[in-house]
């Protein structure tokens, strides 16, 4: 799809997707949150029941056993995410691409269409490369190219590369072109070159 996309003289450098099977589980410590919250609702239920609290018919709405269990449904939403996200997940997968290309990068998602992010190769900041246990079994890991920001109001998510092949190649080739097309961006057009050998100066004191 990247390819229908790109400008006629942008050129493909890296393209790949999230590993599977680490991008469907996501945050592996979420479902041990959600298995504790479970335990911890079902353990009340289960006093509430042993208790008399529940009515004989709990969808009677006169009796006290319906809002009780209106009330664990609701509370129990935890559970109810680890159980619907990988299924989500696993239909988003398939329109995940990551593209770099000689002048920016591409963040594709979506559930039920692609959504299309754009980041100019200048405008990576704090690019870093974190691996989580999971992704480290699978040489896999995410890339950052943007850091998360917010204020005591809002907040807003930096770009990700989640659960990629190879990361720390993946990471020195997308900072060494940055470097290159950014400083090549940033000299002069009437004195630009007709090709980018790429950033080859030498810091002297």
């Amino acid at each position: 799809m990247i390819k229908d996309m790109i400008d006629y003289d942008e050129t493909i450098l890296w393209e790949d997707k999230p590993t599977k099977w680490l991008y469907v589980m996501g945050s592996p410590m979420f479902y041990l949150f959600a298995i504790i919250w479970a335990s911890f609702d079902g353990f009340l239920m289960f006093m509430f029941f042993k208790a008399g609290s529940f009515s004989d018919n709990v969808i009677e709405t006169g009796g006290f056993g319906f809002p009780l269990l209106l009330f664990f449904l609701i509370h129990m939403t935890p559970v109810w995410i680890a159980i619907l996200a990988p299924i989500l997940r696993l239909i988003a997968w398939k329109n995940i691409e990551y593209v770099l290309t000689d002048r920016r990068v591409y963040l594709v998602s979506g559930v039920f269409g692609k959504d299309i992010t754009s980041l100019e190769l200048r405008d990576i900041q704090h690019l870093t490369v974190n691996v989580n246990p999971f992704e480290h079994m699978s040489q896999s890991g995410t890339i950052h190219l943007t850091p998360d920001r917010g204020t005591r109001n809002t907040s807003v998510r930096g770009h990700k590369m989640f659960s990629i092949k190879n990361p720390y190649e993946v990471y020195n080739r997308i900072k060494r072109v940055a470097l290159d097309v950014t400083t090549d961006q940033q000299y002069p057009n009437q004195y630009r070159p007709s090709e980018n050998p790429g950033y080859q100066t030498k810091y002297k004191k």
